[in-house]
């Protein structure tokens, strides 16, 4: 297993992920642990991952909080899926610390109501940014302002009164919009 590239281990009955459980696979790429029931994840689960592990695949779990202690050493993820799990706030320090490789975080289908100013300010790689279907009414320009240089997609159907600006794809669907213009 010393060289596995790939593991998918979705549609289990994990519910926690503890440390060290993957240190042995030091050269995985993709890991995919969506459907499962994890409502905890050790600080140091991902050891031995740091750098190689480009994708890792979270959503569809009972998380109620993002991994960040969990995440942060991870130096060359790219992609965090944390969708459709019960994620109820981002923390102003949730991304603090890997901002260099990051290009993808799906936090669609959550509970997220409240993004503070600087969750994203160090995520200077971040391309596509998914919102949508979570309980935010309002997203100030300073949360989003520290990406908008990188990010080229941001999704935030089904959400309220969200002001933005200078995206090449901006999904509104099902945002109850009266008027254009």
């Amino acid at each position: 297993l010393h060289k596995l590239d790939i593991l998918k281990l979705e549609h289990n009955l994990i519910t926690t992920i503890q440390d060290d459980v993957f240190s042995d696979l030091g050269v995985l790429n993709s890991l995919n642990i969506e459907h499962n029931h994890i409502v905890n994840i050790s600080d140091r689960a991902f050891a031995g991952l740091e750098s190689h592990l480009e994708w890792l695949e979270l959503g569809n779990n009972r998380l109620d909080h993002i991994p960040s202690h969990a995440l942060r050493p991870l130096h060359s993820l790219r992609q965090l899926d944390l969708d459709s799990n019960k994620i109820s706030e981002i923390r102003e320090d949730a991304f603090h610390g890997y901002g260099d490789t990051i290009k993808y975080i799906l936090l669609d289908k959550n509970q997220i109501k409240h993004v503070p100013p600087n969750a994203f300010r160090d995520l200077h790689s971040l391309e596509w940014l998914k919102l949508s279907h979570n309980d935010i009414k309002v997203l100030p320009e300073d949360t989003v302002m520290p990406i908008l240089d990188t990010l080229t997609m941001i999704d935030v159907a089904r959400e309220y009164d969200i002001i933005f600006f200078n995206v090449s794809l901006l999904i509104l669907i099902c945002n109850l919009i009266e008027t254009i213009g």
